[in-house]
């Protein structure tokens, strides 16, 4: 397994972590697990070598975790459950 193979699978396991964290609508929305899990996958994604049609990932990463940040789009569970889909989508694209 190379590095970025490895990068790779372990930006894939901090996304889905973020998923199992956020689709879990019996519990309170945790911003810092999922702030932390979204960078450090953000990072493993930024060091690995990734090929440059996976680059667009990357910026919608980055519009996804800005979405975080509003308390109202949390507060709806429908929202919270699309988000959650989309970050799973994107892990399966990588």
């Amino acid at each position: 397994m190379t590095k970025t193979d490895f990068a790779l699978n372990s930006a894939k396991m901090d996304l889905r972590r973020v998923v199992h964290y956020s689709a879990d609508l019996t519990k309170e929305f945790p911003i810092t697990k999922i702030e932390m899990f979204l960078d450090n996958s953000q990072t493993l994604l930024n060091t690995a070598q990734i090929e440059k049609h996976k680059k667009p990932l990357l910026t919608e990463l980055n519009q996804l975790k800005t979405k975080i940040y509003d308390k109202e789009f949390i507060r709806n569970p429908l929202n919270r459950i699309r988000w959650a889909e989309e970050i799973l989508t994107l892990s399966c694209r990588l």
